[in-house]
């Protein structure tokens, strides 16, 4: 009863320049750790879950990550899960 699932998402653009700066990597090389950790996360969620990895209709919340950037959409979060928290 306490769990809130979320899904984010984001543009394939912004995926790819985060995972470049972040790893110190080029598109190419990103582009496959993005490839290769999608699969890891999709194939583990199909595992354990009813629905499929990505369907909305999983989640009580889907985000993309790239309109707010990834301090606007943690600091979106953090209310959101403290919103939940306080409905009891």
């Amino acid at each position: 009863p306490n769990l809130i699932s979320i899904f984010i998402c984001g543009n394939q653009q912004f995926k790819l320049m985060r995972v470049m700066d972040k790893l110190g990597v080029d598109a190419e090389k990103a582009i496959e750790e993005i490839k290769a950790v999608d699969r890891s996360r999709k194939n583990y969620h199909n595992y354990y879950c009813e629905m499929k990895w990505g369907d909305a209709r999983a989640y009580d919340l889907t985000v993309k990550s790239d309109v707010l950037g990834m301090e606007g959409t943690a600091e979106m979060l953090i209310r959101y899960i403290r919103a939940f928290q306080e409905k009891d």
